[in-house]
């Protein structure tokens, strides 16, 4: 199953990266209260990548942003769904198309680091070269 068929439910939909852990066990109840009392359409967070911590440019390039980096209000989700590029970055396709879509979606930025991943797999599972 690829993301673009998905059909999440709630109010918000993070996408956390196979290889890439929370920070810490109450980022989601930040993120949660937050998303509350803001309603952003578009959230975007930091992730900590081998010691670099991204977005590390805004507005953010491919390998600049990672999936573990944004959560989305449900209905930009579906509203996107088919932006989700068939290719291993199809992620930064889906998040480009929201960034740049001209229904401008409410975008709000917070310094919460909320997952790290400890080496840049490329799609390769565990045990094997990427």
């Amino acid at each position: 199953m690829h993301l673009r068929d998905l059909k999440p439910t709630g109010d918000y939909v993070m996408v956390l990266d196979d290889d890439d852990v929370l920070t810490d066990d109450t980022v989601i109840e930040q993120l949660a209260q937050i998303c509350a009392e803001r309603r952003p359409q578009v959230a975007i967070m930091q992730m900590d990548l081998c010691g670099r911590v991204l977005p590390d440019e805004w507005p953010p390039r491919h390998d600049h942003i990672a999936v573990s980096c944004w959560a989305v209000a449900n209905h930009v989700w579906q509203a996107h769904a088919l932006d989700f590029g068939a290719r291993y970055a199809g992620d930064y396709d889906f998040i480009s198309a929201v960034l740049g879509c001209a229904a401008k979606h409410d975008v709000w930025h917070t310094s919460i680091v909320v997952a790290r991943a400890d080496r840049i797999g490329h799609g390769a599972p565990y045990g094997v070269a990427a």
